[in-house]
């Protein structure tokens, strides 16, 4: 499935194409929108996920060797079929992933 892109940022850190790479191999649709990235000062050697579930899709927070913050626009159904596929997947186990949510007004 090829991947669409929103906003201004193209560029994924190393950390960030590995978590991509899992969500491609799903089939459903989905729009994704890379952040800026920063540069971490601390948690060396240890890479963390975070899905925040949100009013228009997720959000990932993902760090490694930098941050970057992942908005992937979707439906809710897609939301659940992502983040579950994110939790599951062999490729992350690496990765220390938490679950939230912020959906303002419900």
């Amino acid at each position: 499935m090829k991947i669409r892109r929103a906003g201004d940022h193209t560029t994924l850190t190393e950390t960030s194409e590995r978590v991509v790479a899992v969500l491609a191999r799903e089939s459903t649709s989905f729009r994704l929108s890379p952040g800026e990235i920063r540069q971490n000062r601390r948690r060396g050697g240890q890479n963390y996920l975070t899905i925040v579930k949100t009013n228009a899709g997720l959000e990932l927070l993902i760090s490694g060797q930098g941050s970057q913050k992942v908005t992937i626009l979707c439906t809710a159904a897609s939301a659940a079929v992502l983040s579950k596929a994110l939790s599951n997947s062999k490729r992350l186990n690496d990765f220390t992933i938490k679950t939230r949510e912020r959906m303002p007004g419900k």
